[in-house]
């Protein structure tokens, strides 16, 4: 189920819970952080993953604010990822990790209005001690996101730290 979740499969996601699947363990982040998994379904900001856990009966948590901002990033919600910065002083600094995690991740899967909100917000391109986000869209194949963020700023000599 984390998977499916994590990969935006939201008719896998019905499946599996049509069936049965279970989520009450919280599910550990690459960064360390553990969330429960409706929090992860509310930071996709992926409107078919929340109704398909709705149509199960499952109600998403209220987002804390870096989750609410990873949330409207990848809903390409501008308006309200400036709306929480602004909102909630030093929340850029605090989320750090996870939004250079959100922005590999949209760089990965090609996200473009979730790259572009992120980028505009100040989230370095450049390497946190991870892959960087340019590495993430070279090796799945997403030129449009590699042109965004080379136009950014990132670094095409940047070495993966694996």
């Amino acid at each position: 189920l984390w998977h499916a979740v994590t990969s935006g499969f939201a008719k896998r996601v019905g499946l599996l819970l049509d069936h049965g699947a279970r989520f009450d363990d919280g599910v550990v982040l690459p960064y360390g952080e553990q969330r429960p998994l409706l929090a992860l379904v509310g930071r996709s900001g992926d409107a078919a993953l929340i109704q398909a856990f709705a149509d199960h009966g499952h109600a998403l948590p209220d987002l804390a604010p870096a989750d609410a901002l990873v949330a409207a990033a990848n809903a390409g919600d501008q308006g309200s990822a400036r709306g929480l910065v602004g909102r909630h002083p030093g929340l850029l600094t605090t989320a750090r990790a996870d939004l250079a995690d959100t922005l590999r991740r949209a760089a990965a899967r090609g996200a473009l209005p979730t790259l572009r909100i992120l980028l505009d917000l100040g989230i370095n391109p450049g390497s946190d001690g991870e892959r960087t986000a340019l590495h993430e869209a070279a090796w799945h194949g997403q030129t449009e996101a590699i042109e965004i963020l080379l136009a950014a700023g990132a670094d095409p000599q940047a070495k993966d730290p694996a």
